[in-house]
């Protein structure tokens, strides 16, 4: 399960790439590597699923965030329903490593 949820973080890295939230991006990445180099049984590992539950959903969160590709290869609503997946299928995958 933690490596699917590192290559949902990686999407959604990509997608905020594609729509010009580099730093976003970077604010993901950074965490995916501190998850890549943590064990599951360490109290870090945690502490990294809470920051990004905690980006999820809500004001100024990832599924708030207005994206718009700007390579020109997904519609508007495809970059929002992908968003919005991303969210779930992160969302679910934390709590299948909570539950672990």
């Amino acid at each position: 399960m933690k490596n699917q949820l590192l290559k949902l973080i990686q999407m959604a890295i990509d997608l905020l790439i594609d729509c010009g939230w580099e730093d976003k991006a970077k604010w993901f990445s950074d965490l995916k590597k501190s998850i890549e180099n943590t064990d599951q049984c360490a109290k870090e590992f945690n502490k990294y699923l809470n920051e990004i539950d905690n980006v999820l959903s809500g004001m100024g969160s990832f599924s708030d965030l207005p994206l718009k590709d700007r390579t020109g290869r997904k519609s508007e609503q495809d970059i929002r329903n992908l968003q919005w997946e991303l969210v779930e299928k992160i969302g679910d995958a934390i709590e299948k490593l909570r539950e672990s």
